[in-house]
Order: C-alpha cells, then structure tokens, then sequence
C-alpha cells in the first residue's frame, strides 16, 4: 500500500512538471512552448503567422497549412528550434531566421511569392527536404556553416542563393525558368550531387569569394537557342570543379574573372547545329584576364564554335578531350602550358588543337 502511494505521488509530481499541451495557435502569436496546429491557419486578413519566442522549442505544422500575407513563421534569434511538417503560402516571406543557430526546417511544402526561406546572420541550421514552388532559398552573407539538402525548388522564381560561408549544398533539385538556377558566394562552400535545370538561365552563378568544391553535379538547359552560359564563374577564385555535366547551354563552362580555379573530369556537352547570339558557343571557354586556371582530364563535344577555348596565358590544358565540335577542338592562345595528353578529333576545323599539341 506504501508503495503504490509513493508511485501516485511521483506520477504526480511529473505531470505538475511536464510544459502544458499547446492549444491552436492564433495569427501574430508569439510561441514559447512546443506546438502542434489542429487545424489551418489563415492569416492573410492579420497578415502575420507565428513568431517563435523560446529556445528549444518545435512548431509542428501537424500536416495542416499557414496562409499569410506577410510573413508566416519568424524566428528572431532563438537556437534548436524545429520547424516542420506541413505547407506556407504567403506573400512576402515564408520562414525567416535572424541571429538564430541550430534550427531544422524540415518537410514544408512552400508556395508563394520570392523568399520561401530565409536566413540573416544565422549559423548552424539545417534546411532539409522542403519543397519550394515559385519561392527560394536565399542564405546570406553573414550566416555560415549551415546544411542544405535534398530541397526540391521549382518554378518561376525557384533559386537557391547561398553568401555565405562552410555551407554543404547537397542533393537537391533545382527546376527554374528565367531565373540563375543557383548563386554561391562566400567561401569553403560544399555544392554536391545537385540537379539543376533551367529553360535559359545560367546553371551555376559563382560571384565574389572562393574556395568551393563543386563536385558531382547535373546541370541542364533545355531551350539553349536563346540559353545564358552553363556555368559562370565571375570573380571567383581557387574553385575545385570535379565530376560534374553540364547539358544543353551554348557556352557550357565560362571563367569570366577568377585566379586559380581547377576543372577536372567535368563533362559539357553542346549541340553543334545551332546558331547562337547571346555568347560564344565554346564548351569550356577561359577570359584573358584569367589566371591560373587548370583545365584537365575535361570533355567537351558537340558546341557550334570550339571545344575549348582559352584566351588567357598561363593555363594548363593536360589530358582534356574535345570531339564533334564545329571550329577547333581545343583554341589556345600563346604561353598556355600544355601538360600533354590533350585529345581531339572530328572537329570541324582540321588544325584541330592550337597551340598545344592533341593526339
């Protein structure tokens, strides 16, 4: 009888110690404890979703929806919270950290209208399997060492853009129309075994900034008549580019300004029967004012102009194979230096290779 007193007693004591269930969230509530909605939420008479007001804590969308035409769910700097499992549409912003560290945002659907998910000066989150319709993903230059993975973002509008720095990007879908399909500044960022697809947009945009492995990627432009280049480098320096196939873009690979950046086993293909007007139709082409680029073990095929073509003196060209190509297979101006086992052949040019020597 003793016993079973002190078992209720204990019982007890948990439950007056245990956080209360969470009722039904309202419009513009701020939340300090874990919640669940049972039912939609429609904010877009109030404007305003949820605002997270604890550490710790997880909103759980319980499958149901958040409608607002402002923001739907703001965190304002609290660490290891968890967003997850259920869809937002709104208007101006779906999910926005800002100071906050150690969050997971996880299986949201997204639709709305430009930001879907954003971070400011935030580190350490995770952003995994969402899904983003005509809304990106923008992480900005103040917010480092964050994951994401396996998004899929589609439609007009539909970007991963990724400032700032030690970010892994990995295994997500990218589906654009009109829009860069992916923008990574920054530094020491980690994009791998992504798929991006556009109608005519740049693939992969790398600005300032540097020091990125880009390693077994799919990239893919499916109205190449009218396309922007497959990948552009544009003041990115010491860049890792490894495994990755670029489809279907004019210019596949274009290093417009950058110092030290490595292209090895990456593969481009081209379509040789188009005319085009926006860029030079090469598959890897190198600006003059390019340094110290090496391009080796590549493969180029099928571009209306040249395989390769290299502007700027003081690139290594070793072990590349060029094929199918309208003009040369590999353009090189003097001074390159040619690390031997270049490869060309069926171009349209019978020179073949120019200023570096090709079996």
């Amino acid at each position: 009888m003793r016993m079973a007193s002190v078992t209720t007693v204990l019982a007890a004591l948990a439950l007056i110690g245990a956080a209360p269930a969470s009722a039904q969230p309202v419009c513009g509530e701020v939340i300090t404890q874990n919640t669940t909605l049972t039912a939609d939420l429609n904010c877009n008479r109030v404007g305003e979703g949820i605002t997270i007001g604890a550490p710790g804590i997880t909103l759980d969308l319980g499958g149901h929806g958040i409608s607002t035409l402002g923001t739907a769910v703001r965190n304002p700097g609290y660490a290891n919270v968890t967003i997850r499992n259920g869809s937002i549409g709104f208007d101006t912003r779906g999910i926005v950290l800002t100071g906050a560290t150690g969050n997971t945002i996880r299986d949201i659907l997204i639709e709305g209208l430009v930001v879907g998910i954003e971070l400011r000066d935030s580190d350490d989150n995770r952003i995994v399997a969402n899904r983003l319709r005509s809304a990106l993903i923008d992480v900005d230059s103040n917010s480092d060492g964050n994951v994401v993975r396996e998004n899929v973002v589609s439609a007009h509008e539909g970007v991963i853009s990724v400032s700032g720095s030690h970010t892994r990007i990995v295994r997500n879908i990218v589906w654009t129309g009109e829009d860069t399909a992916m923008g990574v500044g920054g530094h020491y960022n980690e994009v791998l075994h992504n798929t991006l697809v556009a109608a005519r947009s740049t693939l992969l945009y790398l600005g300032t900034g540097g020091d990125h492995l880009i390693a077994d990627n799919e990239l893919f432009q499916y109205d190449s008549i009218h396309g922007n280049p497959g990948v552009q480098v544009a003041g990115s320096s010491g860049n890792l580019f490894r495994d990755n196939h670029v489809a279907g873009a004019p210019l596949g690979i274009w290093v417009e300004s950058g110092a030290d950046n490595g292209f090895r086993r990456n593969v481009v293909d081209g379509e040789v029967d188009l005319t085009f007007t926006r860029t030079e139709p090469d598959g890897f082409r190198v600006e003059s004012g390019v340094t110290g680029t090496l391009l080796q073990n590549n493969t180029a095929q099928g571009f209306a102009d040249d395989g390769i073509d290299v502007e700027a003196p003081g690139t290594t060209l070793r072990g590349n194979t060029a094929t199918d190509n309208g003009d040369l297979g590999i353009e090189a101006v003097e001074g390159v230096t040619d690390g031997g086992g270049n490869r060309a052949a069926d171009n349209g040019n019978p020179l073949q290779c120019v200023n570096v020597f090709c079996q």
